[in-house]
């Protein structure tokens, strides 16, 4: 099945010169919380815009149901990052500055497995998860 998650990250440093730097080592923070299975570390951590987009006892059922069965992650290999301004959703555009990522991901249960995970700059300018999808 997909998984969809919606989460956020840490305070990153917003003084770099890529943004994509800055939202990658959010991105590598929460990604390393979810595979710990820190599922509640992960929602606390999800911008305003993901948390609207799933309720926390649905993101932790989603979790359990979907990412747990899948085990340690044994490798992770970004495929690609892409800075963007203003996302075009099914659900219509989200303004605002974002970073989407492509990771080919192999874990104990799921040898292949693609990730792919948006991150949203805030108002306070951390970088925190909007979308999380796990497609085998």
């Amino acid at each position: 099945g997909t998984l969809i998650f919606a989460g956020p990250l840490t305070p990153a440093s917003d003084d770099a010169a890529d943004p994509t730097t800055a939202a990658l080592a959010s991105m590598q923070r929460w990604l390393s919380e979810i595979d710990l299975g820190h599922y509640e570390n992960g929602w606390n951590e999800m911008s305003p815009q993901g948390q609207s987009a799933m309720s926390h006892e649905h993101w932790l059922a989603s979790a359990q149901r979907v990412r747990a069965p899948l085990g340690q992650c044994t490798e992770r290999r970004r495929i690609s990052l892409a800075f963007k301004r203003d996302l075009q959703t099914s659900q219509g555009v989200f303004a605002g500055e974002f970073v989407v990522a492509r990771f080919d991901t192999s874990f104990e249960n799921l040898k292949n497995a693609a990730e792919m995970v948006t991150f949203r700059k805030e108002s306070d300018g951390r970088w925190k998860a909007a979308s999380y999808f796990i497609h085998p």
